[in-house]
């Protein structure tokens, strides 16, 4: 457990140099947090997660137990308070800023207050306390450096972190490995939305709700992706074989599907797209 090796500690930076896409403003283990209240809220944007023990959470009219891996993101802000539950409770902590902190987190879904669930053996507690131990190293450490481990960390949040309790990102991607596999080796194959839910046994609706959480687009605009993908392979390693045939080999309707999808897609036809890649070769 963290007790063990080291006792409470907290590390805080100057907020100078603001003009940082992110910065660390504090990162901190508490080993017996207490009652904390914030009416105004916190002017920088807050991660706290349970270590052991338990403890309460409110913010407007909502409390949140956290229990141990358990965690709260929350933006700058935000009124709340929060108590140990029992008679312990030991947390780790995260405040963070930065130019690109809001457009990063929107684009991560941590844009709003969400309780999370650590789902990778505390990947996410040791991660702050191996930053911690690292900065304990260094006579002084610049805010600079600690922003790219900010940035990885953000990444592990929405990577293995179980929103409100429902699957984690890498759980979801679990789920459908089988079915991209699938569509990777098929694609030249007629596949439809049907075959797709039947290969990944579950309803259509469920499995175009996951696929756009996961993938960031349907099961079927994947696939179309993947054609194109394939497609541009042919066009350039078989520079004779005609467009008819690579549209078919791609799993496209007709050539003339095919090209007008390729257009849509890449901003050019396969023709010229072969014609660039071509001439490229030549001159190498």
């Amino acid at each position: 457990m963290p007790e063990n090796l080291f006792s409470s500690r907290r590390y805080s930076f100057s907020a100078h140099d603001k003009s940082l896409p992110l910065f660390i403003e504090t990162i901190g283990y508490n080993s017996q947090e207490s009652t904390i209240s914030r009416p105004a809220g916190y002017p920088y944007i807050h991660w706290l997660q349970t270590v052991s023990g338990e403890g309460n959470f409110r913010t407007g009219s909502e409390i949140f137990t956290l229990n141990e891996g358990e965690g709260i993101f929350l933006p700058a802000n935000i009124p709340h308070q929060y108590e140990p539950a029992g008679k312990q409770w030991a947390t780790v902590y995260l405040t963070f800023g930065g130019g690109a902190a809001e457009s990063i987190l929107l684009g991560l879904k941590l844009n709003q207050a969400v309780v999370l669930k650590d789902t990778k053996d505390n990947k996410l507690q040791e991660t702050l306390m191996d930053l911690m131990e690292g900065i304990s190293k260094q006579p002084r450490v610049l805010p600079l450096e600690v922003s790219s481990p900010l940035y990885n960390f953000l990444i592990l949040l929405r990577k293995y972190g179980e929103f409100n309790f429902q699957p984690s990102l890498t759980s979801k991607m679990t789920r459908l490995e089988p079915l991209i596999d699938w569509m990777n080796a098929c694609y030249g194959q007629n596949i439809g939305l049907l075959d797709m839910e039947r290969k990944a046994s579950i309803s259509s609706q469920y499995l175009s709700k996951l696929f756009k959480e996961t993938m960031g687009t349907s099961p079927y605009s994947y696939l179309v992706q993947v054609r194109i993908r394939k497609a541009k392979e042919f066009l350039i390693n078989e520079p004779e074989r005609p467009l008819k045939e690579i549209s078919r080999m791609a799993g496209f309707e007709d050539v003339s599907h095919f090209i007008a999808t390729f257009r849509k897609k890449e901003g050019l036809t396969p023709g010229h797209y072969r014609k660039l890649h071509t001439e490229t070769r030549e001159l190498e």
